[in-house]
């Protein structure tokens, strides 16, 4: 679902952006993997295991943001900590929004979903996407930035 970029560093000097960068983008990965982890519940159509994967994805993004406020600036620069922040807040935003109500959606037995419901879920996946879209670029642009000021060379990849 999310793009991570990890930095790579030739020059000792920005070798500890890079790892403070990577410290960020693990948490990143984990909740990223718990998204899908509950997206996939909802091809399964099994709503016990709706709930666990949402209830393991919050305990994700918890995880992540704990570690965000002990993690402390880089350099007492809060360009890339404050993104960080931001990203994962909008994780425990559209969980606890978009992603609740794709579950009470998906929970509807076939007897009684409708083509309004049908519709209804398809509405909150695009506006899930589109959500996802934006946080995800701003928070790929404050890594950019932070790429440059500290010297840090990135690599995209698919998570």
């Amino acid at each position: 679902m999310a793009i991570a970029m990890v930095f790579t560093s030739c020059e000792p000097r920005s070798q500890k952006a890079a790892e403070y960068n990577d410290s960020i983008i693990s948490h990143q990965i984990e909740i990223s993997d718990a998204f899908d982890a509950l997206d996939t519940t909802f091809n399964e159509y099994v709503p016990k295991d709706m709930d666990y994967a949402h209830l393991m994805l919050r305990s994700k993004i918890e995880t992540g943001q704990r570690v965000l406020d002990t993690l402390g600036t880089f350099k007492d620069d809060p360009l890339l900590l404050d993104a960080a922040h931001e990203l994962f807040q909008f994780y425990e935003d559209i969980s606890n929004a978009e992603y609740v109500e794709m579950i009470n959606i998906m929970k509807i037995p076939d007897s009684l979903y409708t083509q309004e419901d049908q519709e209804r879920a398809s509405e909150v996946e695009t506006r899930i996407i589109s959500r996802f879209t934006g946080a995800q670029k701003k928070f790929t642009d404050a890594q950019v930035e932070f790429g440059e000021k500290y010297n840090v060379l990135f690599e995209e990849s698919e998570e």
